[in-house]
């Protein structure tokens, strides 16, 4: 692998690639999570090897470019080059630009925001991303404030579409994993709250990840007890392999 640092810039952010392949797209499940109706669910990757990092169309729909031209496969990348996803810029910066001072700088905009009660200042998908450098990092409190202003955002967006937000499942998780050092009942109690408020269940995998304090947290919160009416109202309508998931996780969630 090469020494040189590879930044990815996405809006007001940055990050730092690692080793490996960095899928961008609308779905919950990429690590470059775009909020942007002209982007697919997997719209491209980049890959990051000992070569530098190269750019991937994955047959989206409204394709790739890089500095302007549309890309067929793959294309290598180099400094300052503009990768395009729908309307959504991303600009790769090689070298030993220091990410560091740059999510200082972001963590200090997201907590103001949060402060005042303002929207997020950048792509949702980043302050997931931003949220996961700042644990990383070992600074969890700011990892919390973050992540509580991301969920109001998410919020928001939710109650304006009525549909589940993409980042909505890696915020969960985030909430979750934070939660094992930082327990935190309402934000516990968000994660079904914005499942309920859209019509969806948690995911029964996700779920199984709560540690036993949270689950103990839980069974008091009075925003997760309006979630365990919600999803008894909804077994009889779920097929029987689905039902008895959920009812196996109900199981667990005993004393």
């Amino acid at each position: 692998m090469s020494d040189a640092r590879y930044i990815v810039r996405l809006q007001n952010a940055r990050f730092e690639l690692g080793p490996g392949r960095w899928t961008i797209g609308r779905a919950a499940d990429c690590q470059i999570v775009v909020d942007d109706s002209l982007v697919s669910r997997h719209h491209a990757a980049l890959v990051c090897d000992a070569e530098g990092v190269l750019v991937e169309d994955l047959g989206s729909r409204n394709g790739v470019r890089v500095n302007g031209l549309r890309v067929s496969g793959q294309r290598r990348l180099g400094h300052r080059d503009q990768v395009a996803v729908g309307t959504t810029e991303l600009q790769l910066l090689v070298g030993d630009c220091d990410v560091t001072p740059s999510v200082e700088k972001q963590t200090a905009q997201v907590l103001s925001a949060a402060s005042s009660g303002s929207p997020v200042p950048s792509g949702m998908g980043v302050v997931v991303e931003l949220v996961r450098q700042s644990v990383e990092m070992g600074r969890t409190q700011d990892a919390l404030s973050i992540l509580k202003n991301l969920c109001g955002e998410i919020d928001r967006e939710q109650s304006a579409r009525g549909v589940a937000h993409p980042v909505l499942r890696p915020a969960s998780e985030l909430v979750i994993q934070l939660g094992q050092s930082l327990p935190d009942e309402a934000l516990l109690g968000w994660v079904f709250s914005a499942h309920q408020g859209v019509g969806a269940l948690v995911d029964v995998g996700l779920a199984a990840t709560l540690s036993g304090p949270q689950r103990a947290l839980l069974r008091r919160n009075e925003t997760f007890q309006r979630y365990l009416k919600y999803l008894f109202a909804k077994m009889p309508s779920l097929d029987p392999e689905h039902r008895a998931e959920q009812q196996g996780w109900l199981d667990t969630m005993e004393p």
